[in-house]
């Protein structure tokens, strides 16, 4: 027992390490002067790190409000974006909810002022209005057109996914609809500051697979402490586990049993680090395979890729100053030039007789007419996108519609719907 309260002290000392700010302490203002909390949202997807990170904010409170008799620094609201919507899952987010709940006591003369809210991917999608189809043609120009669907209000992000050409692609759009969804939130809820419960191998994790998607420029952004500047708002982003490694978590998560709320397929995690490599293999999960089985001898690979990681500063504002339409990434220069520049779209002469033969072939097997080629034609209006984007949609054969309005902070406040605490 003395060890595992040796352990659980020695991973809550590096959270707060990370959270020595004023506003998560209690403040005592002065007399007269009214009292004020700052809001503080927890991202939690139910996974082991989330867990122990609200594990570990809970018992601060809880120490707070006994030691400040009743006061604490800060009000803690916890959002879960219901991902069971979008698979054929056999558990209930609602319900591993509750059972936390029930577990720390909550709603039961708890001193610990803590609220959750589930929020729907589909609320990603506000209006209908904001459904747009991009193509992108052969020499890497992308066009937008008007919505001319007559279904697009039933719209859902499982469709939106659907239309992703590979698991890599689904994987990537998907995080980048849960995290636009998160930053929302944070706004509706009026809440200053974001905590994601990242490992440090989590975040190593993250530094490899955003440079092999093209994102690296966000690295800088994701890794370390930063603000989130979202429609004038500035929304403070802190990975207060990013000291601790992820067989820590999983001790830590272990210890204190709470793996009996965690909603990840564990059984699937366990396969993938048996399985070898092969080729339906998305890029997170090879990075994430990858450091899971270095993490035990070679833990210090995993310290030394987020410290490199860490010393990536945010892309500056250049002259090209535009942004993606998809994924709204700041681009400092036009992708499409470069990937003309490397890219051979023509092909070699049609000389020999083997030569005409193979074209007839595939002249009349393989070359079909697409939505694409009939846009060159006519194009609607030619938009910006990232590399990122362009060589993961690129492979798509028709229209890949998404929300290409962005949504303004009014519109947000009135229309982002997210039900009453749970």
């Amino acid at each position: 027992m003395a060890s595992t309260d040796s352990d659980a002290t020695f991973i809550r000392g590096k959270q707060r390490k990370l959270m020595m700010e004023d506003k998560f302490k209690v403040q005592y203002p002065q007399k007269g002067v009214e009292s004020v909390s700052q809001n503080v949202m927890l991202a939690l997807s139910m996974g082991s790190s989330s867990l122990v990170l609200f594990d570990i904010l809970f018992n601060l409170l809880l120490e707070q409000t006994k030691t400040h008799r009743g006061r604490q620094g800060f009000h803690l609201k916890v959002v879960i974006v219901d991902e069971s919507t979008l698979s054929d899952s056999d558990y209930s987010v609602r319900d591993k909810v509750e059972e936390l709940k029930d577990a720390y006591g909550i709603d039961h003369n708890c001193p610990v002022d803590v609220s959750f809210k589930i929020v729907d991917p589909n609320q990603f999608i506000l209006d209908s209005d904001q459904v747009g189809s991009i193509l992108i043609d052969n020499d890497f120009q992308s066009y937008i057109t008007g919505n001319n669907s007559e279904d697009t209000g039933k719209l859902a992000i499982t469709e939106i996914l659907d239309q992703t050409p590979n698991r890599s692609s689904r994987e990537d759009m998907l995080e980048m609809v849960i995290y636009q969804l998160l930053i929302r939130t944070c706004l509706v809820i009026n809440c200053q500051t974001i905590l994601f419960g990242h490992s440090m191998t989590k975040l190593a994790d993250q530094v490899i697979s955003l440079t092999v998607r093209g994102r690296a420029s966000l690295i800088g952004k994701r890794l370390t402490d930063a603000v989130e500047i979202h429609n004038g708002s500035e929304i403070h982003i802190i990975h207060p586990l990013r000291d601790v490694l992820k067989s820590e978590v999983v001790h830590y998560s272990e210890m204190l049993q709470l793996e009996r709320f965690n909603v990840m397929n564990q059984k699937k995690a366990a396969d993938l680090l048996k399985s070898k490599v092969n080729k339906s293999m998305t890029v997170n999960e090879l990075t994430r395979s990858y450091f899971d089985s270095i993490e035990g001898d070679y833990s210090e690979v995993v310290s030394t890729v987020v410290k490199i990681g860490t010393k990536l500063d945010q892309l500056r504002s250049t002259e090209h100053n535009k942004q993606c339409i998809v994924c709204d990434i700041q681009l400092s220069s036009d992708p499409k030039h470069w990937l003309e520049n490397i890219t051979v779209n023509e092909p070699a002469s049609v000389v020999t007789e083997a030569d005409i033969n193979n074209l007839r072939i595939y002249s009349e097997t393989c070359l079909l007419e697409d939505d694409a080629s009939k846009l060159v034609m006519n194009p609607g209006s030619e938009v910006d996108m990232c590399y990122a984007c362009l060589t993961s949609l690129q492979d798509i054969r028709s229209a890949f519609r998404w929300p290409v309005a962005r949504a303004l902070k009014e519109q947000i406040l009135d229309e982002f719907t997210i039900g009453d605490d749970i």
